[in-house]
């Protein structure tokens, strides 16, 4: 029975047992159906009497989980609310922890409380969805299932054009993004045999197509799009921008028209989060993020140093909604879009790792020289209002060259294939660097310091005990979808994080957390609805794209390619 928590009115003088806030009175009628069905069920019930009840308060967030740590916008505030009594004493600890030292030894991300996108924070949302969710405490769900209602709250400039392509559309955030398209079924059948999908069990079928097989082929032998617009984008300005960068980011800043993957930490080194930075001007940034917390923090660490030093005066601003990406990636990317731009987008015109602004069919777009999926290409960015425009562009100069729509599905698939890691899923902040393989994207002799600096420098001179390690499934077929126990001679000694199956090599891949004892050749196991599911731990990554990712001004042929002809 949803109730208003200002209804419940104010806190008695004296509290006890009887009288705390989430103790209302008992209302028989209400209870009678239930009861009635339990001594149904139990028979040895039906002669009870019941001595003593009471209608007790649940509070439940959009996702279910607690709200924990800092208030975004308020100073000082801290919050603990919707702990169950179950989670009560670590809460406590964690809450006590973030007040006395900075952050918790427990990962909170789950539960903080700057997690959620602006939409969600309305009532109507947090009532529908609250809800459901007393509802399904209880319910086994299925790790990809998505919220049914409310759905279609945001949507990308794309979104009809997907729509007509048939995207099956998952939600996250209040977006929706589509994960494969059903106008490419019908390539399923000219699929090499090497690529051809394999079947599923029951439970890894669930929002899951065989089409991504194509989607992820089409991606490595010819060029695919795909809809990132749903990605977190911040733009940090201001003179103040570089040192607010430079004091969070564990690399040095970069040069203006370059892009940094680097880390956000806490002060013990764990990974905060792992963002992109891109330098579009001399105090022009953009910041690819993970989540609304990212935001929250970049925020609260900008006012702090306005309030310090205000001559460094710096602004960050949400700018996800009002913009829209595509990513455009395979070994014909650069065939498609030199048709549409007078810019030299080559290796030479716009190294890796580097952006800038262009002008592509008359539209202004920022690209940016970078990939989820390892192969060449371009994130393209431009505002809301070209989306549509963008989209039918880049389509109408792809069909010859064999361009198809791709979803999230693809994507996941092919960047576990070249090792890229998700910040939330592979690693959160219980972990550090080193053991999450990400010891590339910090610079532990940076001439100027940063959060987690100390913490690093003594990170890097130790030898990590346990290591995110990547598995492949020894039969070729049998897939894991994260969470499962992973076993090392009959003893459990980790778990999945996420795990895919791999277009390229033809096998499901896992990412896991080992003991650091255990190295790549090693047999382990990875108990699957009390199943044992052979794994080898392998070097990676599993694919690597070679030279292609660098070369975008040539279409290379390779195995695979050759009946591209009937998929034109």
């Amino acid at each position: 029975m949803p109730i208003s928590a200002a209804s419940l009115g104010h806190t008695p003088a004296h509290v006890d047992e009887k009288t705390m806030p989430s103790r209302l009175s008992f209302t028989a009628d209400d209870f009678a159906p239930a009861w009635t069905e339990t001594q149904n069920l139990l028979p040895a019930l039906r002669g009870c009497q019941l001595a003593d009840g009471f209608n007790g308060i649940f509070s439940f967030t959009p996702d279910g989980g607690p709200l924990v740590g800092a208030a975004p916008n308020l100073e000082g505030f801290y919050v603990a609310e919707a702990v169950w009594v179950t989670h009560s004493a670590g809460v406590a600890r964690a809450l006590a922890e973030l007040l006395t030292e900075g952050s918790s030894r427990i990962d909170l991300s789950e539960c903080e409380l700057s997690r959620f996108e602006e939409v969600q924070l309305s009532r109507a949302y947090v009532g529908e969805t609250s809800a459901k969710n007393f509802i399904e405490i209880y319910d086994i769900l299925h790790p990809l299932q998505p919220r049914e209602s409310p759905r279609g709250l945001r949507v990308s400039p794309f979104y009809a054009r997907e729509k007509e392509l048939g995207a099956f559309f998952l939600e996250l955030g209040g977006w929706e993004r589509p994960f494969w398209y059903a106008a490419n079924e019908k390539l399923v059948g000219f699929l090499p045999a090497e690529w051809r999908p394999v079947a599923r069990d029951v439970w890894s079928a669930r929002y899951y197509s065989p089409v991504v097989a194509v989607e992820a082929w089409k991606t490595r032998n010819a060029v695919a799009m795909y809809d990132m617009t749903s990605f977190h984008r911040f733009e940090v300005s201001g003179p103040g921008g570089r040192k607010l960068l430079s004091r969070l980011m564990t690399s040095s800043v970069p040069e203006v028209g370059q892009i940094a993957y680097t880390l956000l930490l806490n002060e013990r080194g764990g990974i905060r989060s792992d963002i992109f930075v891109t330098r579009l001007g001399e105090d022009l940034f953009q910041i690819g993020a993970n989540t609304a917390t990212d935001f929250a923090y970049l925020s609260r660490e900008a006012r702090r140093q306005v309030q310090k030093s205000p001559a460094q005066w710096v602004q960050v601003r949400e700018m996800t909604g009002h913009t829209c990406c595509l990513g455009l990636w395979g070994p014909r990317a650069h065939d498609v879009i030199r048709t549409l731009t007078t810019d030299d987008l080559s290796s030479t015109g716009l190294p890796y790792m580097h952006a800038k602004s262009a002008i592509l069919g008359g539209l202004p777009v920022t690209l940016l020289r970078k990939s989820y999926v390892g192969e060449n290409g371009w994130e393209i960015q431009t505002s809301a209002e070209y989306g549509l425009r963008l989209w039918d562009m880049i389509w109408a100069a792809g069909q010859p060259h064999g361009l198809i729509a791709a979803g999230r599905a693809a994507l996941n698939a092919l960047r576990l294939e070249k090792g890229y890691r998700t910040w939330g899923v592979d690693m959160n902040s219980e972990h550090d660097p080193f053991e999450a393989g990400l010891s590339s994207a910090v610079q532990v002799d940076k001439q100027e310091d940063y959060v987690g600096k100390a913490a690093v420098q003594r990170l890097a001179r130790s030898q990590p005990i346990r290591r995110l390690r990547c598995l492949t499934i020894d039969d070729g077929r049998s897939m894991v979808m994260g969470k499962e126990p992973v076993f090392w001679n009959n003893k459990a000694v980790g778990y999945v994080t996420t795990a895919a199956f791999g277009y390229t090599i033809r096998k499901p891949i896992a990412y896991a957390w080992l003991p650091a004892s255990i190295k790549e050749g090693q047999k382990v196991e990875v108990e699957y609805f009390g199943r044992r599911i052979g794994a080898t731990v392998t070097k990676e990554p599993v694919y690597d794209p070679d030279d292609r990712a660098l070369l975008g001004e040539q279409t290379v042929a390779e195995p695979g390619l050759k009946p591209l002809k009937h998929l034109l």
